[in-house]
């Protein structure tokens, strides 16, 4: 289930619209800004590592607030087919 509403949110951020309010609106979500922090800005950053913007760990670790190498290489490892275009 879970997997289908955040294709539904990626695939509207594509196609449609980037307003987290229209989007919670769509799928009936409670909190804006919840759905903003939690779904729409990590669809947004893996758009930005698959499209090539986030080439080193370094760059990875800046976006997305770490502050050492530890919690991006555990989060890496869940992900073990994006591995491949974060360098270490």
């Amino acid at each position: 289930m879970h997997d289908t509403r955040r294709s539904f949110i990626s695939r509207v951020l594509k196609d449609i619209t980037s307003s987290p309010v229209a989007i919670a609106d769509m799928i009936g979500a409670r909190s804006v800004a919840n759905l903003q922090k939690r779904t729409i800005e990590r669809i947004r950053q893996g758009n930005m590592i698959d499209a090539g913007f986030i080439q080193t760990e370094e760059e990875l670790r800046s976006v997305v607030g770490h502050k050492d190498g530890q919690t991006t290489a555990r989060y890496a490892n869940m992900a073990p087919e994006k591995k491949g275009s974060v360098e270490k």
